[in-house]
């Protein structure tokens, strides 16, 4: 049992409804979860996704198995779990196994589009010492998976989910497999299939409420069932539903860490125009407890309309179904 991180998760919880109440940043917990991004390059040209639409204007590349090892050993103290992505495609790393492998023991989540799941490496995943494994798959046709999963073999991904699901199920203590289905209006009627294929494997099923990036797209993409979507129509426009007006305990306690280094509030900084420092350059420790990202916190438990990213955030939304 990971006491010390149990505690520091406690610790967090608490600093941050002290904070919240007092309106003003107390405590320094480390963090107890995690996103490391292995790479923001991605095999797919999905439309409404910032890597996949050529929006992300950031630098591409991998991040460098030392690196890697420098953010497992310096917090593994603390983490009760991670996530090895962000932007990009994980499975696109040339060192992907090897990487991984530094953050075993972590409780570790990838999330990929399937195109990687050969025989292969499906026994490597059943192996690895992964938490969780999560599989894009937004359709059962080719049309309607491809409308959004630009560039995406349907066919592949299918066989790569089978795949995986063997290996699972002859490994022992192997991670656990989940289906993700980004819910638009395009596939909607393709979901109960997928619920079926799910079941037919044993696996669980997430439906997700898609994001759109470009207003100009919303009708092509936003469903009309309501009860799936994040958004809401006003005055002939759509906007997401109501959502916390301050505060954040992503932000506390939850911290997204790039390819290349950077130290950010969240995941919804796709650009990372918000990073506290380069822990390539700075020790962890020293950007997390820093002045930069002290300040941040402070300005957030008082509003979200001083960041553009805060302000735009779903976070407190119902986005999986």
């Amino acid at each position: 049992m990971k006491t010390k991180s149990y505690t520091n998760a406690i610790y967090s919880i608490s600093c941050y409804g002290l904070s919240y109440l007092l309106r003003k940043y107390i405590g320094k917990p480390d963090p107890y979860a995690l996103s490391v991004e292995l790479t923001n390059n991605c095999n797919l040209h999905c439309p409404e996704c910032t890597t996949g639409s050529e929006a992300l204007t950031r630098p591409r590349g991998f991040m460098e198995a030392t690196l890697a090892e420098k953010i497992s050993d310096s917090l593994r103290h603390s983490l009760l779990s991670a996530n090895l992505y962000f932007q990009g495609e994980p499975m696109l790393h040339p060192q992907f196994f090897e990487v991984t492998e530094l953050f075993r023991g972590i409780n570790c989540t990838i999330s990929t589009n399937g195109h990687f799941l050969n025989v292969e490496n499906c026994r490597k995943l059943a192996l690895s010492g992964l938490r969780k494994v999560i599989v894009s798959l937004d359709g059962v046709t080719q049309p309607v998976y491809s409308a959004y999963r630009r560039g995406g073999n349907l066919e592949m991904v299918i066989e790569g989910v089978r795949n995986l699901s063997d290996a699972f199920k002859q490994a022992s203590n192997s991670p656990r497999l989940e289906l993700l289905f980004l819910y638009g209006r395009h596939n909607a009627h393709e979901l109960a299939e997928v619920k079926s294929f799910a079941k037919s494997l044993g696996v669980s099923l997430k439906v997700k409420s898609m994001e759109v990036l470009k207003p100009a797209h919303n009708m092509q993409w936003i469903p009309a069932e309501v009860k799936r979507t994040r958004y809401e129509k006003k005055d002939g426009a759509y906007v997401l539903k109501k959502r916390p007006a301050r505060g954040c305990l992503r932000a506390w306690t939850t911290p997204v860490i790039t390819w290349d280094g950077n130290l950010l509030p969240c995941c919804f900084d796709k650009d990372a125009g918000n990073s506290f420092g380069n822990i390539i350059e700075q020790p962890f420790k020293s950007i997390w407890d820093g002045e930069k990202r002290h300040a941040f916190l402070a300005e957030l438990i008082r509003t979200r309309a001083f960041c553009s990213i805060c302000s735009q955030c779903p976070q407190g939304l119902k986005l999986f179904f």
